[in-house]
């Protein structure tokens, strides 16, 4: 079901024969972001209609003090996450602050772009547990999208995000990043 594949090699595969949903998974630091990256890169030279969001870290100093959050079909990036509190960045997760504001926007595009050949979701994770995050575009597209759906998902919560969404592992295929 799981593949350690890089993306060059298990995407194209799942993307002809696979299942609708792709997860690609692993830990803090594993390595997701670069695998993101290659993804949407590949996603890009495909012929079809690609939409979706990840998120990059912001780094001071070599320490990581927040996020940006880059658009899939533009590359366009803004500020989504910080490591500090202000009027802006008011909804805690963790050791960050987010701009609730950016879900809002993304939200409402990733619902609009649902004819999609391709949705890039990164990360789903605790906000969305919590019906907070993405939740509300991922809800959508899990009843409305027809096609390719990726996800984003940190392995430790792979099985709390499928149980919240009513998936089952024998429905996703699951990419490790490791």
């Amino acid at each position: 079901m799981g593949s350690p594949a890089p993306a060059e090699n298990f995407l194209p595969e799942y993307l002809r024969n696979g299942k609708k949903i792709i997860i690609i998974t692993g830990e803090v630091n594993s390595g997701k972001t670069a695998r993101v990256e290659k993804v949407v890169a590949l996603l890009n030279r495909l012929q079809g209609r690609t939409a979706g969001v990840y998120s990059k870290g912001v780094f001071r100093k070599e320490k990581k003090v927040g996020y940006t959050i880059v658009s899939v079909e533009s590359g366009q990036s803004s500020g989504f996450a910080t490591d500090t509190q202000t009027d802006k960045y008011t909804l805690r997760q963790g050791r960050y602050w987010f701009d609730e504001s950016v879900f809002e926007v993304y939200n409402r595009k990733l619902i609009e772009k649902q004819n999609s050949d391709y949705i890039l979701i990164d990360e789903i994770g605790p906000l969305e547990l919590k019906d907070k995050g993405f939740h509300i575009a991922l809800k959508h597209l899990l009843q409305h999208h027809q096609k390719k759906l990726i996800l984003i998902i940190r392995s430790r919560l792979i099985e709390k995000v499928l149980n919240k969404y009513g998936l089952k592992k024998e429905d996703v295929e699951i990419s490790y990043v490791t």
